[in-house]
């Protein structure tokens, strides 16, 4: 039996009060079932944008060692979190998405829709020591590769910890990114700061 997913977005939007509620999904071919409900998730929110000059900038925002349980919009009270709010109420707002707790396999996950089991990564791929490998983008299609064929230009920032870049340059771009800002964790033969000027 192929793997199952529950996938729900919950929207609120001035534009479009469409809610949306779980899809299960059970195939082989999962991967490209995920991407196109995902695909037409966001076609349907933003509602009748006919011309492409018209389409959404979208903003997706993976935040390492937060949970839900922290944002107002999730209903929690022991910080403030008003623009987050605000994003919220004015886009798409995930209920149920799960994925591994640990970077690499979390990352990819995030790029592909793909649970830990079915593209691999269980543990961090070693970027820090300098290593050779890297995440296959070229064997698993991400939502950025599916963005940029479908006219958008897609950027990223934050951590990568996929590919050494030293190694691999033009990782990032095969990923389907055009442009990017990421902390390297690996330069010059070495492990990198996480800041400019730490204090």
């Amino acid at each position: 039996m192929g793997e199952r997913l529950a996938l729900q977005v919950d929207h609120v939007s001035a534009h479009n009060s469409a809610v949306w509620k779980t899809h299960i999904l059970q195939d082989s071919d999962m991967h490209h079932r995920i991407i196109r409900v995902w695909a037409l998730t966001v076609a349907c929110t933003i509602g009748n944008c006919a011309a492409a000059d018209q389409r959404p900038n979208i903003l997706l925002i993976f935040a390492d060692d937060i949970g839900y349980e922290a944002l107002n919009c999730y209903g929690g009270l022991d910080f403030e979190t008003p623009r987050l709010n605000s994003m919220a109420e004015e886009g798409l707002r995930f209920s149920r998405a799960y994925t591994s707790p640990v970077c690499t396999p979390s990352r990819v996950s995030l790029h592909t829709s793909l649970y830990t089991t079915r593209h691999g990564h269980i543990g961090v791929l070693p970027v820090h020591l300098g290593t050779k490998k890297k995440v296959d983008f070229q064997r698993m299609r991400t939502f950025a590769q599916l963005m940029r064929a479908n006219g958008y230009t897609n950027s990223v920032t934050g951590k990568w910890q996929l590919a050494t870049l030293e190694t691999w340059p033009d990782h990032i771009r095969n990923a389907g990114f055009d442009s990017w800002c990421i902390w390297q964790i690996w330069r010059d033969g070495k492990k990198t700061l996480r800041h400019w000027n730490p204090t």
